[in-house]
């Protein structure tokens, strides 16, 4: 019985090259072997050019027998190869891409025949290899159980905010995992927020974010081997070779006892609002007499705070109660703030629904008080409905900034606040500090202002000037006195 192997590179590199089989059992001195080339163009060769090494097999006989019972009627394998020259274009995709897998492959110096085993080898066992990004095993070797720390109550963390841009990288890899069998769809009282990390060639690569789950694990102890035991064991080896699982984490199930089998608002085609439910339990909140009280009551009023244009600066006086762990006497400032924010609750404005498919126009505004910001859009008529109020205090670190570095201070604050909206699309900054555009374009920036910049970079905008006599908004969120 011999074996025939093509090593010519002027066949190999062509595609629609048709290989004869590989097994034949004659007695004769002579055999013949067709290769056929559909492709476009000609192959010539050399008189005396090698193309392909034919070996004899010295086989047991059962396998000699096996092996004539398959190839015995050679005119078969002749007549599919006939055949298969009359196919459709699509048996020519095929070959191409099977052509182009097998291409992937390197084989470093290494003797002829034993390269020829290892093809044959990788070639018996192919279904083992991910060849196109598009499929992934698993190993059946162990399974990953997850032991929690005794007296550990289930962790859920909210997910993170993303840009409807990282929105649809994302639903692609949910849809990618689901289609490989990684992950599936699930109810749990554990969960854990994704984030998205940007790759250099601009693609995203998701990753969970586990903290809060491995800082109540169990650790686990594994010794690993020491280097110069591994380097003894090679003893007289003369070829290395190393297999990895191509996505390690994806790839080792975990155990069966391991899976575990728009809140408070009101939508309406007009926009989003306050739910009269939730906002009665604010109204009938009785006045707070201690810590834990004024700290209940912040919470429940700061989950509608982007309907209040001036929430940080109403609530100031209250917040300013939680700075301590003292008794601070209840002051007619406490009285107001705490009055304020109920009937502003229950009167607030309805807030338009942002519109992913229009652009964004994000007011800013910047004083020695604090720093205030409006996320709109503008309506069918071209007026501006706010979708999001927003408003702080400056830190002890900012309060003697330049005019013109504290409006670059709003600006950035308020990007990286409504970055979910922003980045992606194109938007519109609104600012009254007309020196702020020249700030931004400085072309030696340095320091804090160059970190700044840096920031802008990923995002696409333009700046407008608008007068502060104009830019009301924004500006009375930021002279609120806090």
């Amino acid at each position: 019985m011999y074996s025939f192997e093509i090593t010519s590179t002027k066949i190999l590199q062509k595609t629609g090259i048709l290989d004869p089989c590989h097994n034949f059992i004659t007695n004769k001195k002579s055999l013949e072997i067709r290769i056929h080339n559909r492709s476009n163009d000609n192959i010539i060769l050399d008189p005396g050019e090698e193309i392909g090494i034919l070996e004899k097999l010295n086989l047991k006989e059962d396998t000699i027998i096996q092996a004539y019972d398959v190839e015995k009627n050679i005119h078969l394998c002749t007549m599919e190869m006939t055949e298969a020259m009359d196919k459709e274009t699509s048996d020519e995709d095929k070959e191409t891409l099977e052509a182009e897998k097998y291409s992937k492959l390197e084989i470093g110096e290494m003797d002829r025949k034993i390269a020829r085993m290892l093809k044959r080898l990788l070639k018996k066992y192919e279904e083992i290899f991910d060849w196109d990004n598009n499929s992934i095993g698993y190993t059946k070797l162990l399974r990953h159980k997850i032991t929690v720390q005794e007296g550990t109550l289930p962790i859920s963390h909210r997910p993170y905010r993303i840009s409807p841009l990282e929105a649809e990288h994302l639903q692609k890899e949910l849809e990618k995992y689901t289609k490989l069998g990684v992950i599936s769809p699930s109810n749990s009282p554990w969960a854990a927020p994704v984030i998205l990390v940007k790759k250099k060639n601009g693609e995203y690569r998701m990753v969970i974010d586990y903290r809060k789950l491995n800082a109540v694990t169990k650790k686990d102890a594994y010794p690993l081997p020491r280097i110069d035991d591994l380097l003894d064991t090679l003893g007289k080896a003369k070829v290395f070779s190393a297999l990895d699982m191509r996505a390690g984490f994806h790839q080792v199930p975990m155990e069966e006892d391991n899976h575990l089998k728009f809140l408070g608002y009101i939508v309406t085609k007009d926009g989003v609002q306050t739910d009269p439910e939730k906002i009665k339990k604010i109204i009938e909140y009785p006045q707070p007499k201690t810590l834990k009280q004024v700290r209940g009551f912040l919470g429940l009023a700061s989950y509608y705070r982007r309907f209040i244009k001036n929430f940080a600066a109403i609530a100031r006086p209250l917040h300013d109660q939680t700075k301590t762990t003292k008794q601070v006497p209840w002051t007619e400032k406490t009285t107001d703030s705490f009055e304020t924010l109920k009937k502003l609750l229950t009167t607030a404005p309805v807030l338009t629904r942002p519109d992913f498919n229009k652009p964004f126009i994000l007011v800013t505004d910047a004083s020695k008080a604090g720093l205030g910001c409006i996320l709109t859009q503008l309506d069918e008529n071209g007026h501006e409905h706010p979708v999001i109020f927003a408003s702080r205090g400056l830190r002890s670190s900012e309060i003697n900034y330049a005019p013109t570095k504290l409006e670059c201070l709003a600006v950035i604050w308020a990007v990286k606040m409504f970055r979910p909206y922003l980045l992606g699309k194109r938007f519109t900054i609104i600012t009254d500090h007309s020196a702020l555009h020249g700030l931004l374009k400085s072309p030696n920036p340095t320091g804090i202002i160059a970190r700044w910049i840096t920031t802008l970079a990923e995002y696409d905008f333009e700046i407008k000037y608008r007068p502060g006599r104009v830019n009301e908004s924004a500006d009375f969120l930021s002279r609120l006195g806090y």
